[in-house]
């Protein structure tokens, strides 16, 4: 029997670094300052910001699999030996504990997409990433303006142009 291809590259799994901390003013909640936070949409650092907030723009990265300890990198039964091992957990308690919780996390992003409105900043950034990308692929201002029409639902905000 061959070996099922895998389609997981943990090279291309990234997280939020935190890279500061906000105290809160009395109005909004002290919060982590994270990496994507002062990122752009095309990954280039937003240095302004980060002189603002006081943080080394070099440290405004995401966290990667280079930044876990080595066994993480040498596959996958390497890897849940030795999450086992931190969390002094048997492989099998290991391993369905990381499955009940990806689910639940699924369940949970899957009952947000139904609840959650469409917000005037999630359109636009949607659509400043689809012009982006179309105008990439050679597409005409009009082209993408008849694209981004066609999109738009009576049951979604009316997707404003350029």
């Amino acid at each position: 029997m061959a070996e099922a291809k895998s389609n997981y590259d943990p090279k291309q799994a990234k997280r939020a670094r935190p890279v500061g901390w906000n105290p809160g003013d009395g109005k909004t909640k002290a919060s982590a300052i994270m990496s994507n936070d002062l990122t752009a949409d095309d990954g280039t650092v937003l240095v302004e910001q980060c002189k603002t907030l006081n943080i080394d723009p070099a440290t405004v990265k995401p966290l990667t699999l280079a930044d876990l300890p080595p066994a993480y990198a040498q596959g996958a039964k390497e890897a849940l030996a030795a999450l086992a091992r931190e969390w002094k957990w048997s492989e099998a308690d290991t391993l369905y504990s990381l499955v009940i919780d990806s689910r639940l996390q699924q369940a949970v992003n899957d009952t947000l997409k139904k609840v959650r409105p469409v917000t005037d900043t999630a359109v636009d950034k949607a659509i400043s990433t689809m012009r982006r990308s179309l105008r990439a692929a050679g597409k005409t201002d009009a082209e993408i303006d008849t694209m981004l029409a066609a999109f738009a639902t009576a049951n979604t905000p009316t997707l404003r142009q350029k």
